[in-house]
């Protein structure tokens, strides 16, 4: 599946897959803190917070795809 760009990923929470240089693909969702957030991008790993805003030292994501789909 080709990457695609940030301007096209959801904004409602949804969790998707999110590239960010240097570290890759991780899991992570469209969640801001407060208004004028810088990274309101939250990555599944989490910061010294607990909040996941600076897991990636602010980087912000560059690329997502859709999570893969669970069959059963």
């Amino acid at each position: 599946m080709t990457p695609l760009p940030m301007e096209t990923a959801p904004r409602d929470g949804t969790e998707v897959l999110l590239f960010t240089p240097g570290y890759g693909w991780r899991q992570g969702k469209w969640s801001p803190n407060y208004e004028g957030d810088k990274q309101p991008w939250k990555f599944e790993r989490y910061d010294s917070d607990g909040c996941g805003c600076c897991a990636y030292h602010n980087k912000p994501p560059t690329a997502w795809l859709p999570p893969p789909e669970v069959t059963t």
